[in-house]
């Protein structure tokens, strides 16, 4: 039963200093707070309260922390003044704000890139902590399968807002609730103080070191604010609002069922059996029935001590109330003020441990992983130098900056990037990059450079004034400087200091002690010179960095620095390529011409364009279908010696420097294709740089080739064959476009697409089977009557049937993809010269080497096998050769699927064929795979490549007893 918290010392300040106006406005916010805070509970129903009593026990806990005497307002052990005592009471009620979310905001957060990523990223983890689904009993109808994907989309959405409710908090406090007007008089710097003391019980420990946005002292309505105290308060505040009825069974019943990492946070608070708060000590006592609720319980109160003993260090640098001391807490010992114990009768174990890290391994870890390559820590610097350098010229120009490419040319023409080699002969000893960005603070330098894992650039400092997508992230690309240096110098200067505050810093190493002394530097931003302990030639130097920035919107200068001389300019790296060369067409022959066509990209965050080269006939519409080495038989069959044409290299940038040189394999593969391309979206940038895991390779945006495709075939009248090549050309580059383009002709005259083609439960394929005496394809109007005969009697089939030739049409990718999730379920034998294999779908999808090229099904005691090649061919275990191969026992198995695979991909008959046959021969001991392998060797001499009819003549074997279909039209097919 608690007192009214308008009666709490906290409370009760602002009428002790005289101030009865902003009491009357914080019980009106209170008053608000509570009706909009209710809204917490649609979104996080499964969270213990977060309403407005949570807000209450927090200023309750601030009260017992900061008196020693709640009814004695002397004893008080932070002189709070009028202005602070209302601003934590004002963020007591308001942190929480950012919890409420609309179906407005929930919509328009589904459809965002952030989203997708988030959800990608973080589903599983999610999703298998949960029990929803076992609620909806073991064979749920598709209503309650419905439902349980509704339950796990919301708990996904909270998880969303959650990791941002704090600096939402802000949003809360400028619109819905109108602080900013009602209680704050529309002053600036109290709105942004006190959206900063919210935000604040969000953030990691090393933020609120910052100056920038919590400072020690900042003046409000005339009063001194210390405002890094007041959000170390409220974090502790919010920690210990602790209570057993925090966890309000009527709420718990209605949230049922709870994701498993919910359920403890309801039942920790029922095991707390004591608790004190003071200035002088905090006490906690917890006997605990479960494992899951000792963790959590110990984490908490772990955080509490971690908060008390990093308080004084935070606020000891300023002058007002630097000498506040939180009360002692400790955890883990029998005699500590907080005890977590086993409660009578449980049967866990309370041991802490845990893994243990060795430090210097670790980090020596971490220096490998990002040192792909030798000369990688260039990238890194550069990374660097470009993001502040960006930023600063971002607060030159008086923009946020989403591009800093597009800012004005004279705004970027003010800064450079200086490379600067030493060099002795061909070799470079030390490498220099200096930039004129923002440079480093000391707090920034401290809680950011030295923190391996920690980026200034994620920093809600970074994020709050500037909105474009660094490249630097996760803050550990710096450390490949160490798998190349022992000795690194850094000078920097924070763009707002005198050039005597600048700081240089002595590193030998990541792990060794830094060795700071005061500089100055004529300019802000920052220098980074390495020296190298194995020596590189200057070739190689220029080599790397000329193939890595090639989209820069600042000059990067390249000199080097010989003994006794002045720096010599030796490259000023390119930027992005937008030459003219490639649009004039070449004459290969009279009336046959190569030409180029420019396709701009127009994408937001994506600059350039891609080329496509193509072919144009006098009279004839353009040919977009070749590939290279039809381009290089043209033009060598006109002129032998002459150069063949063909573009440049693609260049894929992100951010302005080249992706790893992996990437270029997207170019189209046949060279023909050339892409130009500079991506700055943040969910391209997430997969770059030394500091990323994975390799770089980013989704070009293809929407505008898709249109520039689509526009070709609407100008020419193109038949199924043309736009096949076509496809087989762009499945590579653009797969959405090719996969739902109608290519693939059904006997029925229709053309499907590759998606559809996919999603097909069943599909018919009739198919030609080999036949050496066969001189032609079979006479299209018997073709035509079998498969009409066949129609009819399998309506099934409809136009699910695709025309003889068809597999061979699709792009390799395409056939594996489709075929890995089709089985063979039967062969049709129509006539000697026509087949039709059924394909169904396959429960899993097949991951085998040779999934998708051969597969087999049994029909009593026959085994058919069906290829999947350029074309279908079937063989069944009736041959003395495939039964022979068929009995290779498995312990010789990859021989077996080697013979059987070279079987059916090709029928022939090659010394490969030869060799695994007389190997497993050999192996075996079976003088039937000898006799073969003999008989293969022999075939050799043939001018075919092809195998004897007699052998694999699949007519006259009993496959055609498996499901003969009589053929309507009553034409003996030719032997």
């Amino acid at each position: 039963m608690y007192a009214p918290v308008e009666s709490s010392a906290l409370f009760q300040r602002l009428e002790f200093l005289n101030r009865p106006d902003l009491h009357a406005k914080v019980v009106e916010m209170r008053s608000r707070v509570e009706t909009y805070l209710r809204g917490v509970h649609l979104t996080f129903a499964h969270y213990t309260s977060h309403a407005v009593d949570h807000s209450d026990e927090i200023v309750r806990q601030l009260s017992m922390l900061l008196y020693e005497d709640s009814q004695d307002q002397y004893s008080i052990t932070v002189d709070l003044n009028a202005v602070e005592a209302y601003l934590l009471l004002l963020s007591a009620y308001l942190h929480d704000a950012g919890m409420v979310v609309s179906d407005s905001e929930k919509l328009q957060v589904l459809q965002s890139d952030e989203w997708l990523d988030f959800s990608s990223k973080h589903s599983a983890e999610l999703i298998s902590d949960r029990e929803l689904k076992g609620a909806a009993g073991p064979e749920p109808s598709a209503d309650q399968q419905l439902f349980v994907a509704g339950l796990e989309q919301r708990l996904m959405l909270a998880e969303f807002f959650r990791r941002q409710h704090a600096s939402r908090a802000g949003g809360a406090i400028n619109s819905a609730l109108r602080v900013d007007t009602d209680c704050l008089g529309g002053d600036t710097a109290a709105v942004t103080t006190l959206a900063a003391i919210c935000a604040g019980h969000g953030l990691g420990r090393g933020d609120l070191a910052l100056d920038f946005s919590y400072p020690n002292r900042r003046d409000i309505f005339a009063e001194p604010v210390q405002v890094r105290l007041l959000t170390i308060l409220l974090r502790l505040g919010d920690l210990l609002d602790m209570r057993f009825d925090r966890a309000c069974p009527l709420l718990h019943s209605i949230a049922s069922p709870l994701p498993a990492s919910s359920e403890v946070h309801w039942s920790q608070y029922a095991r707390i059996t004591n608790r004190v708060t003071s200035p002088e000590r905090i006490e906690v006592r917890a006997e605990c029935e479960t494992a899951q609720e000792h963790r959590l319980l110990l984490d908490w109160c772990s955080w509490i001590v971690d908060e008390a003993r990093a308080a004084p260090g935070l606020v000891g640098g300023g002058v007002r109330h630097a000498n506040w001391k939180p009360p002692m807490a400790t955890v883990g010992g029998p005699d500590d003020s907080i005890q977590i114990l086993r409660a009578p009768g449980a049967r866990y174990r309370p041991e802490d441990w845990r893994f243990q890290f060795d430090e210097g391994e670790v980090v020596l870890r971490l220096v490998q992983d990002v040192h792909r390559e030798p000369l990688g820590f260039l990238r890194e610097l550069l990374q660097n130098a470009l993001d502040t350098t960006r930023a600063r010229a971002c607060l030159v120009a008086g923009s946020s900056g989403q591009f800093p490419n597009l800012l004005p040319e004279a705004d970027r023409a003010r800064f450079t990037i200086d490379v600067t080699l030493e060099v002795d002969g061909d070799a470079v000893l030390s490498v220099e990059v200096k930039d004129n960005g923002l440079g480093m603070t000391s707090d920034i330098v401290k809680n950011y450079f030295l923190q391996i894992g920690r980026s200034w650039y994620r920093s809600d400092q970074f994020q709050q004034g500037f909105r474009f997508a660094p490249s630097s992230r996760f803050g550990i690309g710096f450390l490949s400087v160490f798998a190349v240096s022992d000795e690194v110098k850094v000078t920097t200067r924070w763009h707002q200091d005198e050039p005597d505050s600048s700081l240089l810093m002595q590193l030998s190493g990541p792990r060794s002690y830094l060795l700071l002394e005061d500089a100055e530097r004529a300019e802000p931003g920052t220098t980074v010179s390495v020296r190298l302990k194995s020596k590189v030639s200057v070739d190689e130097v220029l080599r790397y960095l000329t193939s890595t920035c090639t989209a820069n919107e600042f000059e990067v200068v390249v000199r080097a620095r010989r003994t006794a001389s002045e720096p010599e300019e030796l490259a000023r790296l390119p930027r992005l390529d937008d030459d003219e060369m490639s649009l004039v067409a070449t004459e290969l022959a009279s009336g046959l011409s190569f030409r180029v066509n420019r396709i701009p990209l127009t994408s937001p965050g994506v600059f350039g364009f891609v080329d496509v080269g193509v072919i144009q006939r006098a009279g004839q519409p353009e040919d977009w279908t070749h590939g290279m080495a039809r381009l290089k038989s043209a033009a060598i069959a006109i002129d032998p010696i002459g150069d063949v044409p063909q573009l440049p290299r693609s260049i894929v940038a992100l951010n302005g420097l080249s992706s790893d040189s992996r990437y270029h394999a997207v170019s189209g593969g046949e060279g023909l294709i050339r892409w130009n391309v500079d991506i700055r979206t943040p969910q391209a940038l997430d997969g770059m740089g030394l500091d990323r895991i994975g390799p770089m390779t980013p989704v070009i945006p293809v929407a505008d080739l898709e249109a520039a495709l689509d526009q070709h075939l609407a100008e020419v009248s193109r038949e199924a064959p043309y736009r096949a090549a076509l496809v087989r050309r762009f499945a590579d580059v653009a797969p959405r476009w090719a996969s739902d383009l109608p290519y693939l002709a059904s006997f029925t005259g229709e053309e499907v697409s590759f998606s559809e083609l996919f999603t097909k439960e069943d599909v018919f394929i009739a198919f030609f089977p080999y036949s050496l005496n066969r001189p032609s394809a079979p006479d299209p109007g018997l073709v035509s009557d079998l498969l009409a005969a066949f129609v009819a009697d399998t309506p099934a089939a409809g136009s699910g049937l695709l025309a003889p030739g068809t597999v061979s049409l699709m792009p390799y990718g395409q056939r594996q993809d489709v075929f890995r999730r089709l089985r063979a379920d039967h062969v049709y034998d129509l006539d000697p010269a026509l087949y039709v294999a059924h394909f169904v779908k396959r429960r899993e999808p097949d991951r085998r080497r040779w999934g998708s090229d051969f597969c087999s099904f049994s029909e009593g005691s026959q085994t058919v096998f069906v290829g999947i090649s350029g074309e279908i061919n079937v063989l069944n275990n009736t041959h003395a050769f495939i039964q022979a191969v068929l009995e290779i026992p498995e312990r010789h198995a990859g021989a077996r699927d080697r013979i059987l695979e070279k079987v059916l991909r090709y029928f022939a008959m090659d010394s490969s064929l030869a060799e695994v046959t007389r190997a497993a021969a050999t192996a075996v001991g079976d003088q039937r795979l000898a006799d073969f392998a003999s008989f293969f060797e022999a075939s050799r001499t043939l001018s075919t490549r092809y195998a004897p009819t007699e052998f694999f003549r699949l007519p006259t074997d009993p496959l055609s007893a498996l499901a003969k279909r009589p053929s309507k039209a009553a034409q003996p097919s030719p032997e």
